[in-house]
């Protein structure tokens, strides 16, 4: 099927999206990437535009057909164009603009960032709470944009299957959690280790921080339990997306088992 061509001034507005001031002011963002495109073709939240690269392969063209069936607006770009517009060293073949989604309540498995300033560390986190079944993941105030195009590309799609909430306080958060399970505060040293915790609650939130400082005094003060993933020693500190890859397994939801 063939589509219009990328004007000029969409090219332009796209491209602007790189900066957090444009996603604000339009509360857009961009999707880059097959694999992430077809995600968002299975999950509720619908994009206001797909981009196609005018010599896209066929796994891309069906991610564009699949997006017209729904009623999203379909243009084609040359590969100059995508590498204007992408963040990706390499041009994509297919890249989408779609709205930020809106935010719902907490869920009953959640974790919070504190401190995370690396947007590859950031998105990872991301996905990897969506693949242990968590429903949310908290951006206090502070951290990387979740929707900065670096993010996104790490999440590989999941923002359309978790909920994300941007710019959080840690008092607001804790209200808004209202003791509804543990505060699982993931720390270097001095803390207990998972398997001297009980993990089948049926909620759990768990703070994870920057690697350069760790939580912040307030986050420590919100947790209820302060956790250490055991090591040799011999290293000083776990990458946080690791760390948080671990305790999201061990907290995972369990099924009432």
């Amino acid at each position: 099927m063939p589509y219009p061509p990328l004007s000029h001034k969409l090219r332009t507005s796209v491209r602007d999206l790189q900066r957090a001031v444009h996603r604000d002011a339009t509360r857009t963002f961009v999707v880059e990437g097959v694999r992430a495109c077809e995600a968002l073709a299975g999950a509720a939240l619908r994009p206001d535009l797909v981009i196609i690269r005018q010599d896209a392969d066929q796994r891309a063209l069906q991610v564009a057909t699949t997006m017209a069936m729904l009623g999203v607006d379909v243009v084609t770009a040359s590969t100059r164009d995508m590498e204007l517009m992408c963040d990706a060293v390499t041009p994509q073949d297919v890249m989408a603009v779609v709205p930020f989604p809106a935010e719902r309540p907490l869920g009953d498995r959640v974790v919070v960032l504190d401190g995370i300033a690396d947007p590859g560390n950031a998105g990872t986190i991301v996905r990897t709470a969506a693949w242990f079944g968590f429903t949310d993941v908290v951006f206090l105030s502070g951290c990387v944009d979740p929707f900065h195009p670096k993010v996104v590309r790490s999440t590989v799609g999941t923002h359309a299957r978790i909920n994300v909430l941007r710019d959080a306080s840690i008092n607001a958060f804790r209200n808004a959690w209202h003791e509804r399970g543990p505060i699982v505060a993931a720390v270097v040293d001095s803390g207990v280790t998972p398997d001297s915790v009980d993990r089948s609650a049926s909620a759990v939130a768990l703070l994870i921080g920057g690697e350069a400082n760790g939580l912040s005094d307030a986050a420590l003060d919100a947790a209820t339990i302060r956790l250490t993933i055991p090591g040799s020693g011999d290293v000083e500190s776990l990458n946080a997306a690791v760390a948080a890859a671990i305790l999201c397994y061990e907290f995972r939801a369990r099924g009432g088992s």
